[in-house]
């Protein structure tokens, strides 16, 4: 777990959820926190093209009043800048089993309208195969293009989701700290420990920026 203790004063959450890594527990979590009025949710196109377009005028709250902003999106600094004493966090999980889970949760997943998916679902690759795409062995890495692992204000990772949700639920004040695991991707692909090291070694840059989080 990476964690600012530096900072002391906080007012709106600025979530990045990369995929598979244990976002619907997660948000769950933040509903019960925040109040829907305050917060900005990025899974539609209107609210990704503006943190995209480090536009929040676009949005239906001004950008002072927002408490909480989680989903899909890599943080840009002129995003942080509009918003009021920023607080930015996101959760790694283990390279290779969030490769081996997206891999699975898209081989369940119908057609969402999404190029990478739909490439996914027309070609049928190999687990082999998806590894080396340079959508998946570029992807966690992507999060951080703009504002380096060590700017973020905490870092916690799935494998130790407990104790640092403490340690967050703690900094941010949190009443509510207590939230069922949920598990969205069943029937995971089974790989054997030899796939497992050479995945390691597609995906190192993702594993080598888990690890530096993880021994912090």
């Amino acid at each position: 777990m990476m964690f600012n203790r530096k900072r002391k004063k906080t007012h709106t959450l600025v979530s990045a959820h990369i995929p598979k890594s244990g976002g619907t527990s997660f948000r769950q979590l933040l509903e019960t926190n925040y109040k829907p009025k305050n917060s900005v949710w990025i899974y539609d196109h209107v609210t990704s093209q503006a943190l995209a377009d480090s536009n929040l005028s676009n949005l239906e709250i001004e950008p002072r009043r927002i408490d909480l902003i989680h989903g899909h999106f890599h943080p840009k600094r002129k995003v942080l800048e509009q918003l009021d004493q920023p607080f930015l966090i996101t959760w790694l999980r283990d390279p290779v089993e969030r490769m081996i889970s997206l891999y699975s949760f898209w081989q369940q997943l119908e057609p969402q309208g999404m190029g990478v998916h739909d490439k996914f679902l027309e070609e049928q690759p190999t687990i082999e195969e998806f590894a080396t795409w340079p959508e998946v062995v570029e992807e966690v890495h992507n999060y951080f293009g703009e504002i380096p692992l060590e700017e973020y204000d905490f870092v916690g990772t799935i494998e130790n989701y407990s104790a640092d949700l403490e340690v967050l639920a703690q900094k941010l004040g949190w009443k509510n700290r207590s939230i069922s695991w949920v598990n969205q991707t069943s029937n995971k692909a089974s790989v054997t420990n030899e796939q497992r090291r050479r995945f390691s070694k597609v995906l190192a840059e993702s594993v080598e920026l888990y690890e530096r989080a993880r021994s912090s």
